[in-house]
Protein backbone atom coordinates (compact mmCIF):
# COMPACT_ATOMS: atom_id res chain seq x y z
CA UNK A 1 0.00 0.00 0.00
CA UNK A 2 1.26 3.66 -1.06
CA UNK A 3 -0.64 6.71 -0.25
CA UNK A 4 0.68 10.09 -1.48
CA UNK A 5 -0.58 14.20 -1.90
CA UNK A 6 1.20 17.00 -3.35
CA UNK A 7 -0.84 20.14 -2.35
CA UNK A 8 0.02 23.47 -4.37
CA UNK A 9 -1.60 27.30 -3.38
CA UNK A 10 -1.07 29.93 -6.29
CA UNK A 11 -2.28 33.10 -4.75
CA UNK A 12 -4.78 34.73 -6.75
CA UNK A 13 -4.26 38.16 -5.56
CA UNK A 14 -1.12 40.55 -5.96
CA UNK A 15 -0.54 42.44 -3.52
CA UNK A 16 1.05 42.81 0.14
CA UNK A 17 -1.76 40.92 2.52
CA UNK A 18 -1.83 43.19 6.20
CA UNK A 19 -1.20 41.85 9.05
CA UNK A 20 -3.57 42.35 11.51
CA UNK A 21 -3.05 42.87 15.60
CA UNK A 22 -5.60 41.73 18.22
CA UNK A 23 -3.81 42.37 21.29
CA UNK A 24 -0.56 40.25 21.74
CA UNK A 25 -2.18 38.05 19.03
CA UNK A 26 -1.15 37.77 15.78
CA UNK A 27 -2.69 37.35 12.33
CA UNK A 28 -1.18 37.41 9.28
CA UNK A 29 -3.25 36.29 6.27
CA UNK A 30 -0.73 35.06 3.84
CA UNK A 31 -3.13 34.10 1.04
CA UNK A 32 -6.37 35.10 1.48
CA UNK A 33 -7.60 33.70 -1.98
CA UNK A 34 -5.65 31.55 -3.83
CA UNK A 35 -6.42 28.54 -6.09
CA UNK A 36 -5.59 25.02 -4.63
CA UNK A 37 -4.72 21.68 -6.41
CA UNK A 38 -4.41 18.37 -4.62
CA UNK A 39 -3.09 15.15 -5.72
CA UNK A 40 -3.83 12.41 -4.31
CA UNK A 41 -2.10 9.04 -4.96
CA UNK A 42 -3.57 5.64 -2.98
CA UNK A 43 -2.28 2.57 -4.31
CA UNK A 44 -1.97 3.62 -8.13
CA UNK A 45 -5.14 5.55 -7.91
CA UNK A 46 -4.94 9.39 -8.67
CA UNK A 47 -7.55 11.74 -7.56
CA UNK A 48 -7.81 15.15 -8.22
CA UNK A 49 -9.18 17.79 -6.27
CA UNK A 50 -9.43 21.69 -7.04
CA UNK A 51 -10.51 25.01 -5.59
CA UNK A 52 -10.20 28.10 -3.62
CA UNK A 53 -9.06 28.27 -0.14
CA UNK A 54 -6.61 30.48 2.28
CA UNK A 55 -3.35 30.12 4.12
CA UNK A 56 -3.17 32.50 7.74
CA UNK A 57 -0.65 31.99 10.07
CA UNK A 58 -1.04 32.50 13.86
CA UNK A 59 1.50 33.33 16.25
CA UNK A 60 1.08 34.92 20.00
CA UNK A 61 3.37 34.84 22.87
CA UNK A 62 1.28 32.78 25.30
CA UNK A 63 -2.23 31.48 24.98
CA UNK A 64 -5.16 34.28 25.14
CA UNK A 65 -6.87 34.97 28.49
CA UNK A 66 -10.76 35.08 26.54
CA UNK A 67 -11.66 33.07 23.46
CA UNK A 68 -9.97 33.12 20.43
CA UNK A 69 -11.97 33.04 17.60
CA UNK A 70 -11.26 32.75 14.02
CA UNK A 71 -11.86 31.32 10.91
CA UNK A 72 -13.02 31.16 7.11
CA UNK A 73 -15.14 31.34 4.35
CA UNK A 74 -15.12 30.84 0.62
CA UNK A 75 -17.57 31.71 -2.05
CA UNK A 76 -16.80 31.71 -5.13
CA UNK A 77 -15.89 34.99 -6.07
CA UNK A 78 -14.71 36.29 -2.55
CA UNK A 79 -13.40 34.67 0.85
CA UNK A 80 -13.80 36.22 3.88
CA UNK A 81 -11.58 35.92 6.92
CA UNK A 82 -12.10 36.77 10.62
CA UNK A 83 -10.58 37.17 13.95
CA UNK A 84 -12.14 38.11 17.24
CA UNK A 85 -10.27 38.84 20.64
CA UNK A 86 -12.31 40.22 23.20
CA UNK A 87 -14.18 42.94 21.82
CA UNK A 88 -12.14 42.95 18.87
CA UNK A 89 -12.86 41.94 15.66
CA UNK A 90 -11.39 41.99 12.27
CA UNK A 91 -12.26 40.82 8.77
CA UNK A 92 -10.04 40.49 5.64
CA UNK A 93 -12.08 40.23 2.66
CA UNK A 94 -10.76 39.50 -1.01
CA UNK A 95 -11.80 39.02 -4.20
CA UNK A 96 -10.60 39.98 -7.74
CA UNK A 97 -10.30 43.63 -7.05
CA UNK A 98 -7.98 43.20 -4.61
CA UNK A 99 -7.78 42.83 0.00
CA UNK A 100 -9.20 44.69 2.25
CA UNK A 101 -8.92 44.44 5.75
CA UNK A 102 -12.02 45.79 8.56
CA UNK A 103 -11.04 46.14 11.67
CA UNK A 104 -12.76 47.14 14.83
CA UNK A 105 -15.73 45.42 13.18
CA UNK A 106 -19.13 45.44 15.15
CA UNK A 107 -19.26 41.56 16.38
CA UNK A 108 -22.20 40.17 18.31
CA UNK A 109 -22.37 35.94 19.31
CA UNK A 110 -24.90 33.77 21.08
CA UNK A 111 -23.10 31.00 23.52
CA UNK A 112 -26.20 29.19 23.93
CA UNK A 113 -24.94 25.55 22.83
CA UNK A 114 -22.90 23.16 25.49
CA UNK A 115 -21.30 20.09 25.23
CA UNK A 116 -21.93 17.09 27.83
CA UNK A 117 -18.52 18.32 29.19
CA UNK A 118 -20.02 21.64 29.70
CA UNK A 119 -17.60 23.08 27.27
CA UNK A 120 -19.76 26.18 25.65
CA UNK A 121 -19.89 27.11 21.68
CA UNK A 122 -21.47 29.49 19.92
CA UNK A 123 -24.62 29.12 18.08
CA UNK A 124 -24.34 32.08 16.26
CA UNK A 125 -21.90 34.52 14.95
CA UNK A 126 -22.85 38.17 13.53
CA UNK A 127 -19.95 40.62 12.14
CA UNK A 128 -22.18 43.56 11.79
CA UNK A 129 -25.27 42.40 9.19
CA UNK A 130 -23.56 41.30 6.10
CA UNK A 131 -21.22 37.98 7.55
CA UNK A 132 -23.90 35.97 9.62
CA UNK A 133 -22.48 32.46 10.59
CA UNK A 134 -25.03 29.74 12.04
CA UNK A 135 -25.97 26.36 12.60
CA UNK A 136 -22.93 25.11 14.27
CA UNK A 137 -21.85 21.67 13.63
CA UNK A 138 -18.91 20.15 15.69
CA UNK A 139 -16.03 19.00 14.39
CA UNK A 140 -13.05 18.30 16.84
CA UNK A 141 -12.93 19.38 20.27
CA UNK A 142 -9.95 18.96 22.95
CA UNK A 143 -10.73 21.69 25.31
CA UNK A 144 -10.12 24.00 25.52
CA UNK A 145 -9.56 24.33 21.86
CA UNK A 146 -12.50 23.42 19.44
CA UNK A 147 -13.39 23.39 15.78
CA UNK A 148 -16.45 23.83 14.13
CA UNK A 149 -18.69 23.93 10.60
CA UNK A 150 -21.00 26.86 10.32
CA UNK A 151 -23.87 27.98 7.71
CA UNK A 152 -22.36 31.32 6.43
CA UNK A 153 -23.95 34.28 4.71
CA UNK A 154 -21.59 37.06 3.15
CA UNK A 155 -24.33 39.87 1.78
CA UNK A 156 -27.08 37.06 1.87
CA UNK A 157 -24.94 34.57 -0.29
CA UNK A 158 -24.59 31.22 1.46
CA UNK A 159 -21.69 29.39 1.98
CA UNK A 160 -19.89 27.11 4.91
CA UNK A 161 -17.68 28.87 7.43
CA UNK A 162 -14.72 26.75 9.43
CA UNK A 163 -14.07 28.24 12.89
CA UNK A 164 -11.73 27.66 15.32
CA UNK A 165 -12.04 28.90 19.09
CA UNK A 166 -9.19 28.64 21.88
Amino acid sequence: NSTSMTLTLRQRLRGTSPEVITSQHHWLPTSPLCEIRSQIDIDQRKFTLTGLGQHNHYFAPKPPNSPWIRGGVVFPHVSATFQVMGDCAAVVLADDSGIRTLENVPFTSHWAERLFSSQSYPSELNFGDWLILRNPIIAATSPPEMQLFFDAYLNGELGNAWVEIF
